[in-house]
């Protein structure tokens, strides 16, 4: 006796009209019965076979993409109610019941999408729109951020504190760095700000031959005693530099004992390294200044301390030092 093979809608969700019925088609034994039912309760679709399927239905259902699963209390292959899981679905029911696949559902038009406007909140002063507080150890994507005058300022100080990390130490510019934010932050912040144009405009090695003692001094370091250092050119460096910037070969005069000094390259590394600091408040101004300079409080000195007779001798041809000069008055 044949058996007929019905496509049967139990229930539709609401919306949608119920399908048109089928008229039941006969079909033969060779064939795999299957009906489709909805399950308006769970939002499911639900496909029930009256013999269990091939491995060819089975992976079908698998392969569909419609993530058809096995329901063993209800026996039956289930999945999500949508439109898409409902069209292969029919068209599924269609070709195991050996009928022309049924017309495709309307596409139903989708609502824009409107955007959603968050207002914008200026940050309270030290936050960032995102409620972070600054410090230099926080990683922020790149937005724009409203900054206060005074934040401008130190942000920029930074960047010239940066630019002079060869020609300061790191003790001193931690100390720079904090008076940043103390009451004499605006001279800190021009003094850093000049010191950092003097050291980009002023002559690298080799510049300034043959000018002598007109030859300006741009910088000055002190250390313990009365050691001073004058820097008349920067080092310009050498291609084959490990670290750019690193001044090994500076020019200008190194006094260590008040005597003088003389005119050679100093490593400006060296004279961090062994606590030497770079002068604040020294003006550039030519070696022939530095020496007047020099030569006075030598002269001082010498004359507030009451010195012995000591009888020097000067070798033939040499030019005698200020302070043999002195003794000898």
């Amino acid at each position: 006796m044949a058996r007929f093979n019905p496509i049967i809608v139990v229930s539709s969700p609401p919306g949608r009209e119920p399908a048109a019925s089928v008229p039941a088609q006969p079909v033969t034994a060779t064939q795999s019965p299957v009906r489709m039912q909805f399950n308006a309760e769970k939002n499911g679709i639900e496909l029930y076979f009256t013999d269990k399927p091939d491995v060819t239905v089975r992976s079908e259902l698998k392969s569909s993409g419609c993530g058809w699963r096995w329901g063993f209390k209800s026996s039956c292959w289930y999945t999500k109610d949508t439109p898409n899981h409902r069209a292969w679905a029919e068209a599924f029911v269609a070709r195991q019941s050996g009928q022309p696949a049924p017309a495709p559902a309307p596409v139903q038009p989708v609502a824009p999408v409107v955007p959603i406007v968050v207002p914008q909140v200026p940050p309270m002063p030290g936050m960032t729109p995102l409620g972070v507080r600054w410090n230099r150890d926080t990683i922020l994507p790149k937005v724009t951020v409203m900054q206060s005058p005074d934040q401008e300022k130190y942000n920029l100080a930074l960047r010239h504190l940066r630019s002079l990390e060869h020609f300061m130490g790191p003790a001193q510019r931690a100390v720079v760095r904090d008076n940043f934010r103390g009451e004499e932050k605006e001279y800190f912040f021009e003094r850093v700000r000049s010191l950092a144009e003097l050291v980009a405009n002023m002559p690298q090695t080799g510049e300034t031959d043959g000018q002598g003692r007109q030859a300006v001094a741009h910088l000055h370091y002190f250390a313990g005693g009365r050691a001073n250092w004058y820097i008349t050119e920067k080092d310009k460096g050498a291609p084959d530099d490990e670290v750019k910037g690193v001044q090994h070969q500076a020019f200008g005069l190194a006094d260590l004992f008040a005597d003088g000094g003389e005119l050679g390259y100093i490593s400006i590394q060296e004279i961090l390294a062994n606590g030497g600091e770079l002068d604040f408040h020294f003006k550039p101004q030519s070696l022939a200044e530095v020496y007047a300079k020099e030569e006075a409080a030598i002269s001082g000195v010498v004359m507030w301390q009451e010195q012995p007779e000591v009888e020097t001798t000067v070798e033939a041809g040499a030019v005698p030092s200020w302070r043999q000069r002195l003794r000898r008055r």
